[in-house]
């Protein structure tokens, strides 16, 4: 149930990927966690992280996996608190690491 428009990106997103990568540049796919997100919104990121997937081989890392919800906090239901963004910056430095 994708509008237009968030085809039209979509497309755009992988050419953009495409493109870098033949320019020899890494790229790891990161999902960090969101505060409140509407139940559409968070199928759309999870349809789209799948098409980019499918469509190039690109390591992936979903924070939210990494990270037990209850040890991040939110400032206004949607953005992080500095500690928990520094806790998000750590989980990807650690995977960036392991590779």
């Amino acid at each position: 149930d994708m509008t237009d428009q968030e085809k039209l990106r979509l497309q755009q997103y992988l050419a953009a990927i495409a493109d870098l990568r033949s320019k020899g540049v890494r790229i790891i796919l990161v999902k960090i966690p969101a505060g409140a997100i509407k139940d559409r919104d968070r199928r759309l990121v999870a349809w789209s992280v799948s098409q980019i997937q499918q469509d190039q081989t690109i390591r992936y890392l979903d924070v939210d996996v990494q990270i037990p919800r209850e040890q991040l906090v939110f400032t206004d239901g949607v953005h992080m608190a500095p500690e928990s963004a520094a806790k998000v910056m750590t989980s990807i430095l650690n995977f960036c690491d392991q590779q």
